[in-house]
Formats: structure tokens, sequence, C-alpha cells
């Protein structure tokens, strides 16, 4: 897992590097860079980076899925301070962070598959105590277990409705639920809305909010994955990917399910930015099986155009766009495991081969 944020307030984006037990940081030059890795804190992560201020210092500071790590302001991190959820629960399956009662503090969202053992899976918030500690788990959509999608587990945050109140988007116990937030930490009764290309087959895997058509309203983009029964496979399927967009009408609602694309791979990483300035959204696929980028270029009506690909790296394992240089225009970068090529983590350059980079592509 990569993500980028400005760790030390010096106004270039840093790296955030996720590995199995331990999270490392490249501090930024500003001219797409870096310096040497920073080991900044061990224990706890699960493959899943969201960063806020969490004690209002004004440094960013990092939760996983497990656990809460504080910014010391330097691109390090204190020890974990908590876990999400205590022990005996497991760790959330995804969260995400917004203030949903409007007092200033941030809150988490988080979504628990069901467990016999525990309370039962759905969608909970945590409200923020203001210090990055956080109260005990309120349910805001409980479930047992009887799910269109057990493996599903995305949730997002968004404004749907324009109302400033910060709404859920979630596929927990639904193709796609929408949860609209009345400011207050409480949430309007939740609405479905399907995927048309959905079936018993196949399931959403990555969700992203933006605008895709330029009208001012969020859409809804979804990687859907699964397989599709084939005469000439072997096996008697194929494995795929499709991009799906649900248009949103600025109410929380969405129109009908249009399925943009489908290609013949199965691991994928999605992520979105305006890759060519003409002021669209656009995709960047990372294609973890193949270790290909396709870029996916927005004609600013909710519809894309197939761009380059490129192959970044041995082994590239997640995708990130941020603008490393700050020249205004989005730089891509991928963290590759174990290859030597691009930009080493480790000194001297070329002494590791089978090291972990990143490979940096700046926006000509």
């Amino acid at each position: 897992m990569v993500e980028s944020a400005d760790l030390n307030a010096d106004g270039f984006p840093d790296l955030i590097l996720g590995r199995s037990n331990e999270l490392s940081v490249l501090i930024g030059n500003g001219n797409g860079t870096f310096q040497p890795e920073k080991s900044s804190a061990n224990g706890g992560f699960s493959g899943l980076i969201r960063m806020a201020d969490l004690d209002g210092d004004g440094f960013q500071d990092l939760v996983t899925k497990c656990s809460i790590y504080m910014g010391n302001g330097d691109g390090t991190f204190q020890n974990i301070i908590e876990r999400i959820l205590p022990i005996p629960n497991p760790c959330p399956f995804s969260l995400e962070i917004a203030d949903f009662n409007a007092d200033d503090i941030f809150d988490l969202v988080i979504a628990r598959n069901f467990e016999e053992l525990f309370s039962g899976g759905g969608i909970f918030i945590l409200l923020g105590n203001g210090d990055g500690t956080f109260q005990a788990e309120q349910p805001i959509d409980v479930f047992d277990g009887s799910v269109i999608f057990p493996d599903s587990h995305l949730i997002s945050v968004a404004d749907l409705n324009n109302d400033t109140f910060p709404d859920i988007i979630s596929t927990v116990s639904q193709p796609v639920e929408v949860l609209l937030g009345n400011g207050d930490g409480t949430f309007q009764a939740k609405q479905n809305f399907d995927l048309g290309s959905i079936d018993s087959n196949t399931s959403p895997d990555q969700l992203e909010v933006a605008d895709l058509n330029n009208d001012g309203i969020l859409d809804l983009l979804f990687v859907i994955s699964g397989y599709f029964i084939t005469e000439d496979n072997p096996q008697g399927f194929e494995d795929f990917f499709g991009i799906t967009a649900l248009l949103g009408n600025g109410d929380g609602t969405f129109q009908a399910e249009q399925n943009r694309s489908r290609n013949s791979k199965l691991n994928t990483e999605m992520v979105l930015g305006d890759l060519n300035v003409d002021g669209n959204i656009d995709i960047a696929i990372l294609d973890i099986s193949s270790g290909e980028v396709e870029l996916f270029f927005g004609n600013g009506n909710g519809t894309f155009s197939r761009g380059p690909k490129f192959s970044p790296g041995h082994d590239p394992i997640s995708i990130v766009i941020s603008d490393l240089n700050v020249d205004g225009a989005p730089d891509l970068v991928t963290y590759n495991f174990r290859s030597a090529m691009h930009f080493p983590l480790f000194e001297p350059p070329f002494s590791h081969f089978d090291s972990d980079t990143v490979s940096v592509f700046l926006h000509k």
C-alpha cells in the first residue's frame, strides 16, 4: 500500500508505504525525488491507510484497519495508541474518517463482517474525542450475515446531497447502500441502489466518489470483478474486471448503472485524478497480475476513452496520484515489491536488488 500526504508541513508531498507489520516514510524534496526511507512505526498495519489530524496539533495522524498512530510532524509517528476495536474484536474490513456530528473533531466509520463470536456485522461509527481516541462504536446498519456480497466491505464518505453533512456509501449489505447524514452523528433510513451488471459470480471490489460528468454533483465509480462462463476456457470461466458508474442526482440518489468497460484481468487497483489536465476526471488502473498501468481518460460526461498502457517496474502492488514536484499537474507513483528499478528505498542504491522500490512518473 502506498499513500501520499505532507507529513512534515513543508508543502511537499511525502509517501507512506505500508508493509506487513511496518510503516515507512519517504520525505519528498518537492522535485519528484525523496530522502532516504524512514521506518516510522511497527505493528498493527493491515493493508489500509487513512490520514487526518485527529488531535488538532496540525500534524497528520495515521489510521489503519487495526490501529492509530499519532504524527510527530517530522514524518515519524508515535507508537500505536489504541486499536480501532478493543481485543478480542477483529479489525474492521474497511474504514473512513469524517466529522459526522459537526463538532470539528474527526470520527471514524467502519465496516465489519458478520462474526458469530462477536456482535454481528455492518456499519458502525466511532465518535472522536479530539485527542486521537474514540468513543465506543455505535451501530448504524447491522446485519446477521445474510448479505448479498459477503466478501465486499467497501465504504466511502462524501456529501452526496450538498447539505454540508458527510454521508456514507457502502456495499456491506446491498449492491450500493447510501445513508444520508443528519449532521449530529445519526443517519436517515438507508437507500439501496442496484449495480445492473452484478450477479452471483461478481462483486464490487473498489469504490471511488467523484464528479464524473462535470455537473457539480458527485457520482460513484466501481471496480467490479468476478468471472463469467466461456466455452473456450477449459475451466469453464474467465476472470474479469469492469468499471461501472452510477451518476448522481444531487439528492443522494443515483441514476441507473452504466457499465463502462470489461477486461480479462482481475487483481486491480483504481485511482482517480485529472491526469491530462483537461478538467475531467480520469482513471489509472493498476493490474497487479500483469504489472501494467492502464489509463482511461474522462470525456466529461461520465464516459471514458482508453488511454495508453505502461509497465512501472517489477511487481507493482499499489498506486497513488500526487503532485510530487508541485507544478500543478498530477504525477503517478507505484509501490513495487522486490524490485531494483527506479527509486531505491535503501542506500546504497545498487546493493539491494531484492528490496522494495517506488516508481515515480512525473507529468510532462
